[in-house]
């Protein structure tokens, strides 16, 4: 029938759509901790840290846990540089704040306009989205801050697609309810 086609069509469309935007979001976040643990690695290959390449990697990983992620990336090779009497006091500031600086940057004025932009969310409302999932679900809260939201705010077709699944996972007959996407 001529609804049930819409009604496909109408779900492709927006599955298509919230897909597109937690993929667009996924590759702003890899680009920009893959930025931050690069600057952070060669930093530390530069002062001549052995294990530049361990601390690099964690950076990257840590990078993907908001607001702590890259403050903690970037203290972790501290007691390895601050300790080690072969680095001079300049070698050891380096090593600290321009991955510092590069982190916040990325994190601050970067992140939320390349990812934002993705999600299609305003940076303040991206912001407001990190502290309170943050605060209701912690860490997984924080990480999940940007695909709830994009999701939820993709527009009213994504609330009718959510009740129009509901209906058939119910046992109701959703064939007869109307879509207009």
């Amino acid at each position: 029938s001529v609804t049930r086609s819409s009604q496909r069509r109408g779900s492709v469309d927006v599955d298509a759509q919230a897909e597109e935007q937690i993929f667009v979001y996924l590759k702003g976040k890899v680009m920009l901790s893959a930025l931050v643990a690069g600057v952070h690695g060669l930093t530390l290959w530069w002062i001549n840290l052995n294990v530049w390449l361990v601390f690099g990697l964690l950076s990257f990983a840590l990078n993907f846990v908001p607001n702590v992620g890259m403050f903690l990336g970037v203290c972790l090779p501290m007691p390895l540089v601050a300790l080690d009497d072969d680095f001079t006091p300049l070698e050891t500031a380096l090593a600290f704040l321009i991955p510092l600086a590069v982190g916040t940057i990325a994190k601050d004025v970067l992140e939320p306009i390349v990812l934002g932009k993705g999600a299609s969310l305003h940076p303040v409302m991206l912001m407001l989205a990190i502290l309170v999932w943050g605060s209701v679900w912690g860490i997984t809260g924080m990480i999940l801050a940007v695909p709830i939201p994009a999701g939820v705010l993709g527009g009213e077709e994504m609330l009718i697609l959510a009740d129009f699944r509901i209906d058939g996972m119910c046992g109701r007959d959703p064939v007869h309810r109307r879509l207009d996407l």
